[in-house]
């Protein structure tokens, strides 16, 4: 699981939303899937089932996507299939999850990446349906692309075939959200302010609707293209909620400043209004987001932030690259120096410590925190597994039996310790966990250490530290035998 992706299931469950089905998505099922999939070029296919928290909450977003494209007098048509239902289909499909969202063009299906947001539902079908690029021969041509899409990136090259417009080329078909347009004209392009070769980012968001260009010298590749749009198809600074979490943090810039706030706080316009004149100065290098407080669902990433809600406003950057890293604001640092200080490397990663409890290694688990833990983790004469894990996480509490016996086994081993840390509380770092639970063994004489993967039952865990233990430090009952 990367980073990204971690981050965005910070988000707490899906609320499911009440809302009447759309006319206009068209329900499928066994007897009828063939046909209309036959009959139409361009469909969008939801398996979901009922009790489906996540399918509940896309469900108005679905329904919304399927009447803007009605209303537009689109030709592509959403659809969905309970697949409690209808199991021949979901088998057929390889549905193994819900919602599973499949994209099927002239009968072939492809799998949908696109976010969950009405608007992404829309821009994401848009985008596969139409040629890759198209080229827009007036500026009334223009202007209808502007009106029937939330962001349109248009290109102009006098040379097709120069390196700036291969790059466009190869961006245009790797981005699947986003329509692409190249100028048949320099009046076109200058429509769009662009006086040369280069691309123009047109983002129409209402009063928030922008035009942003970028000259065909700083075009130097793909990756610095895709990061360039990513930025400029948010606003400067962009609320962090459910439906846009995919589209801040799935793009290709992972930088990216928080503000944390009560939206309900007096000085919320004055400090909203400091943030983003900064956020400006840092466009297609930072993404700047707000967080509010006043959001309940936000609290899993006030605590990956590692903000007390009664401390703010505060600020702090993240960075999702490699790694997940955190760093937080020096006394007196302003947003424009904090930014900077980042971006030359200067900044130092803020990591969350628990105390040390008295107890810790009371039990037969030990109790790892920030602390202690390269003394016990690291400690070469013993081997060490450790579990990480988060209060919340389900699959941590059904471990948390077998865990105990595991330790009960070694308790009177002195050359191995069992141990787990809560990742919610204490952070390492070079060590990363974006997933729970995650289990690591130290062995003895090694300070690299051996990620497990396997099935989570006592037997399998001892075959584990017996293997890296050695045949001196088998468990207790092991030894009995």
């Amino acid at each position: 699981m990367s980073p990204s992706t971690s981050f965005i299931l910070l988000l707490a469950v899906s609320i499911a939303a009440v809302s009447a089905d759309s006319e206009n998505v068209l329900v499928l099922t066994e007897s009828n899937f063939e046909e209309t999939i036959n009959g139409n070029e361009f469909v969008l296919v939801k398996f979901y089932a009922p009790w489906c928290g996540h399918c509940k909450s896309l469900a108005p977003k679905y329904d919304e996507a399927a009447d803007i494209l009605k209303e537009e007098g689109s030709d592509i048509k959403l659809a969905k299939v309970d697949a409690t239902e209808n199991q021949a289909l979901a088998s057929k499909f390889e549905v193994r999850g819900y919602p599973t969202i499949l994209y099927f063009k002239s009968g072939k299906p492809t799998k949908y990446t696109g976010g969950r947001a009405t608007a992404q539902i829309v821009d994401w079908v848009k985008k596969k349906s139409g040629p890759t690029v198209t080229t827009v021969e007036t500026a009334e041509q223009l202007n209808e692309l502007k009106s029937k899409n939330r962001v349109v990136v248009l290109g102009y090259f006098k040379d097709a075939k120069s390196e700036a417009a291969t790059i466009f080329n190869e961006v245009a078909d790797s981005v699947d959200d986003i329509f692409f347009a190249v100028a048949g004209s320099a009046d076109v392009a200058a429509s769009a302010t662009l006086e040369a070769d280069g691309v123009s980012l047109i983002r129409t968001d209402g009063d928030d609707s922008e035009t942003n260009t970028i000259v065909e010298s700083e075009i130097i590749n793909s990756v610095a293209l895709k990061q360039w749009i990513h930025a400029y198809k948010l606003s400067p600074v962009t609320e962090f909620t459910h439906d846009s979490a995919q589209e801040i943090v799935g793009g290709d810039l992972k930088k990216f400043h928080f503000l944390i706030i009560r939206k309900s706080d007096s000085s919320f316009d004055e400090t909203i209004a400091k943030f983003t004149e900064v956020a400006k100065l840092f466009r297609a290098k930072v993404i700047f987001v707000l967080l509010d407080v006043d959001v309940e669902e936000n609290g899993r990433i006030l605590e990956f932030l590692g903000v007390d809600a009664k401390k703010t406003p505060a600020n702090r950057i993240v960075s999702l690259a490699d790694q997940v890293e955190k760093f937080k604001p020096q006394d007196g640092e302003d947003y424009e120096a904090f930014t900077n200080s980042y971006l030359d490397g200067k900044s130092t990663q803020d990591l969350k410590a628990q105390d040390l409890p008295e107890d810790w290694d009371s039990q037969p688990v030990k109790v790892l925190v920030a602390s202690n833990f390269n003394e016990i983790a690291l400690d070469e004469s013993k081997t060490v597994f450790v579990k990480f894990y988060a209060p919340w996480c389900g699959h941590c509490k059904q471990l948390v039996p077998v865990w105990d016996e595991l330790a009960e086994k070694y308790e009177s081993n002195p050359n191995v310790v069992i141990a787990k840390l809560d990742a919610t509380l204490n952070e390492l770092a070079d060590i990363k966990v974006n997933s729970f639970p995650t289990l690591k063994l130290w062995p003895a004489g090694s300070s690299t250490p051996v990620d497990y993967d396997g099935d989570r039952n006592l037997e399998k865990f001892e075959e584990f530290v017996n293997k890296y233990a050695g045949s001196e430090s088998v468990s207790q009952e092991h030894e009995e035998l």
